[in-house]
């Protein structure tokens, strides 16, 4: 057993990774921008809540900021959207930072796609 497979033990939540794709309408030669093309599905990962902000002010303050791991081999790429399933059964939705790449899991900082 690696250390990633020790580490996925502890990966409680799941998520469906979608990313943008562009396509351009060929007759009105407008790009439009869709978020639905599906990566993956049911991908175990852990989601590690709310990391306060470095820089604390009334605009950075309302912005929560998470960390998503998961196991290395999963294809995540800045601007990823992720509906991440917890826990508790509740669906949340986040956008991906760059992920931080180790032997072990994958490290993504992730912010909420809805602001409360």
């Amino acid at each position: 057993m690696t250390e990633a497979d020790i580490l996925a033990l502890t990966y409680f939540c799941k998520m469906t990774i979608r990313r943008c794709v562009s396509s351009k309408n060929e007759e009105t030669g407008v790009t439009d921008f869709n978020e639905s093309l599906v990566i993956a599905e049911d991908v175990p990962c852990g989601l590690n809540g709310n990391i306060p902000n470095v820089i604390d002010t009334d605009i950075t303050s309302s912005i929560s900021a998470f960390e998503l791991y998961c196991r290395p081999e999963v294809d995540l790429i800045v601007g990823d959207i992720l509906d991440i399933t917890l826990e508790n059964g509740n669906v949340e939705t986040f956008i991906a930072s760059k992920p931080f790449p180790y032997s072990s899991h994958l490290q993504v900082n992730l912010t909420l796609k809805e602001r409360y």
